[in-house]
Formats: structure tokens, sequence, C-alpha cells
């Protein structure tokens, strides 16, 4: 018997900051999402060694594409990141939001965010 082939859903994929791996983002309408995976995750930690982001494996934010303003951040799926709070984290959103500057993202960021 032979097995059929799922179809796999469409969604953007480009090289993130840092020389980081896929970023993977939704166009939401007035919001976009930026999701990095465990490999995103892991390579960023590689780059801040005591950044407190130890059991972080995956991490989607939402942001305004008015404005850029931060909506809403879940940490492995579950939600809160309050555990996870510091500067590592700051920056790791920061980087997902220029995530979204580059091109061929499907979701577009306010350009003037990210630096060049």
């Amino acid at each position: 018997m032979a097995k059929k082939k799922k179809k796999k859903k469409k969604q953007s994929k480009t090289r993130g900051p840092r020389g980081l791996g896929a970023v993977r983002t939704f166009d939401n309408g007035a919001f976009y999402t930026v999701s990095f995976g465990e490999d995103e995750v892991r390579d960023f930690r590689s780059s801040w060694p005591a950044s407190g982001l130890g059991g972080l494996r995956s991490i989607a934010a939402q942001f305004d594409r008015r404005n850029g303003d931060l909506v809403d951040l879940q940490c492995n799926g579950r939600g809160s990141c309050e555990r996870f709070d510091g500067y590592a984290l700051t920056a790791l959103v920061d980087d997902m939001q220029c995530a979204a500057t580059r091109p061929g993202a499907k979701a577009r960021a306010p350009k003037d965010h990210c630096r060049r």
C-alpha cells in the first residue's frame, strides 16, 4: 500500500540575523508573527553564552505592523516567557523583528527599526 504524501503549508522562510537559520514569518493583517525554532534559538544562545535562555526551545513573537510594538510573545509553544526575562530575550526578540525586514519575508516589519 503506497503512502500518501502530505502537502506542506506554505510559509515564508528567510535567513535570520547573526547567521541564524530559517525564520518563519506569518502575515496576520494588522499584525505579523515571527517564529524561531530550536535551531535558531540554539544558534542565538551560542552567541550569548550566559544568556539565561537555557530551557528555551522555541519562541514566537507578534508585532503591530503600524509601529512595530510587541503585541504577544510565546515561549516553548505554551505562552509565558517570564522565566526567560532579561537582556538576551530582548535582543532575541529584536533580532526576530529585524528578520521580518529581510528580502523574501512574507510579513513586512517597519524598515526604520533595523540597521542595515
